[in-house]
């Protein structure tokens, strides 16, 4: 009985700690911050590094307003009108992925953050933790099943018979 006690208590910390895991830690795949003047009409695009199911977030400043574009592959992921502060996040669908700054009628200045994170072993690592967990917490009624059962006693000395 102490066995699957010690077992499920086991499964439980090691569900728990992969879902924390998965949750807070993403590893960073590219972060690259920029100081720009956007002429009026102007378009400026840098291409990522990134690739299908990774997660891009763009923040910055504009003094004037523009359009942020990102694109993955033929298709636009996300489309954003932005002025003064700005923080932008979009999923890329594809590899080949550019983000494209449009500037408006006046000329701009902007500075901004381009960061880029692997969310693609994000869903697998939940899904195994919580499978995890669930096992353990069948594990936990099982021992607490077996303990409250009345076949089954302790023997606080050798010789008892039940």
């Amino acid at each position: 009985m102490r066995k699957v006690l010690v077992l499920s208590i086991i499964f439980i910390l090691v569900g728990l700690i992969g879902i924390a895991l998965g949750t807070i830690y993403v590893p960073l795949i590219y972060q690259q911050s920029h100081s720009l003047t956007i002429g009026d009409k102007d378009v400026i695009s840098y291409k990522l590094p990134a690739s299908s199911g990774d997660e891009v977030i763009a923040k910055g400043f504009t003094t004037n307003p523009i359009t942020i574009l990102l694109i993955s592959g033929i298709k636009v992921d996300g489309e954003w009108e932005v002025n003064g502060t700005f923080s932008v996040s979009s999923i890329a669908k594809f590899s080949h992925t550019y983000i494209t700054l449009e500037g408006g009628n006046f000329p701009v200045n902007a500075t901004f953050t381009v960061v880029v994170y692997n969310t693609s072993f994000r869903l697998p690592l939940i899904s195994f933790s919580l499978f995890i967990e669930i096992i353990g917490i069948i594990l936990l009624g099982y021992n607490i099943a077996l303990a409250r059962s009345k076949g089954y006693r302790s023997r606080k000395g050798k010789n008892k018979r039940l």
